[in-house]
């Protein structure tokens, strides 16, 4: 599943929870974890997938879908999605420890949401992402 689907697939929930965000992603959230303040959902090793992973907050409405894909099926180039539908790149961050050669998250704020995706700057490919609200 390509970067721009997996965020459009969220945006375009009604509401997100565990039930909605594996429907739209096509990965069982098994519960993870939990706290006072937030519910962990998480599915690892499935299809493309190395993990993806679902933060809701009990306190607030305010949520978190990262992804992020298997080496083996990390073939999306950052040439190959239109990222400019996002706006500007609001923020650049660097990960030195993200396999296998590092990465820079771009980060966008794109109609109340806020977007990143990390890239890896030698292969360009894009690495996995986050969406996250507000």
């Amino acid at each position: 599943m390509e970067p721009q689907r997996i965020v459009q697939a969220v945006l375009a929930l009604y509401s997100v929870d565990q039930k909605s965000v594996s429907s739209a992603l096509g990965v069982h959230l098994p519960p993870f974890r939990d706290n006072p303040f937030w519910v962990f959902f998480r599915a690892e090793n499935v299809g493309v997938f190395s993990y993806v992973h679902l933060a809701l907050s009990k306190t607030a409405p305010t949520w978190r879908v990262s992804f992020r894909y298997s080496l083996d099926h990390c073939n999306y180039l950052e040439s190959s999605v239109d990222f400019s539908v996002y706006g500007p790149v609001v923020r650049a961050d660097l990960n030195p420890d993200i396999r296998p050669e590092g990465a820079w998250i771009n980060v966008y704020h794109y109609s109340g949401y806020k977007l990143s995706f990390e890239i890896a700057p030698k292969s360009r490919r894009i690495l996995g992402g986050t969406v996250e609200f507000p």
